[in-house]
């Protein structure tokens, strides 16, 4: 429904139909979802793998349960207009971004948890008592930013030291 409140919003200002069909595809919440459940079950035919990756997906749900695709530049021009867009997209986009490109599970997991221990209350304490794997929990830590002792020049700097999978996943971040 918020999607839906969303796209009438870009309709309305009169953007042309080849750019509301690519929004329509990217935002819509239901069907990133579903695309993410069919990669699941197409490409793992290991019922440990697929079990593994789905409570990854429910974990990512919980941790930005009530969040919304606001980014700071946003907030700060009073533009509201992914304010409906639930932040649970985001990692989904960037998990089915990591499946079309034939990345590991463990990166498929990282993508849908990248930004849990930077925007949520969720740290890597809570993650491993969920059952994370340790390496997807350094992944995620290579993958955020402490906003308390880390400076986006600092952060920047360490990104740019990634390698392998990692690095591929901040890119489609």
């Amino acid at each position: 429904i918020q999607t839906v409140t969303f796209l009438r919003l870009i309709r309305a200002l009169n953007f042309p139909f080849w750019l509301l069909f690519l929004l329509e595809w990217d935002l819509d919440v239901e069907e990133n979802e579903k695309r993410f459940r069919s990669f699941v079950l197409e490409k793992y035919v290991n019922e440990r793998e697929r079990k593994e990756l789905l409570d990854v997906l429910n974990l990512a749900r919980e941790a930005h349960h009530g969040q919304f695709q606001m980014r700071a530049k946003d907030v700060k021009s009073g533009n509201t207009i992914l304010r409906h867009i639930p932040y649970l997209n985001h990692p989904v986009q960037i998990a089915n971004l990591s499946f079309e490109r034939k990345m590991s599970a463990n990166s498929i997991k990282t993508a849908l948890l990248h930004d849990v221990i930077e925007d949520t209350e969720i740290k890597d304490e809570q993650l491993r008592a969920r059952g994370v794997e340790e390496t997807i929990i350094d992944s995620v830590k290579h993958l955020s930013r402490d906003k308390n002792i880390e400076t986006k020049e600092q952060f920047l700097h360490r990104v740019i030291s990634l390698t392998g999978e990692v690095l591929i996943l901040k890119c489609l971040d």
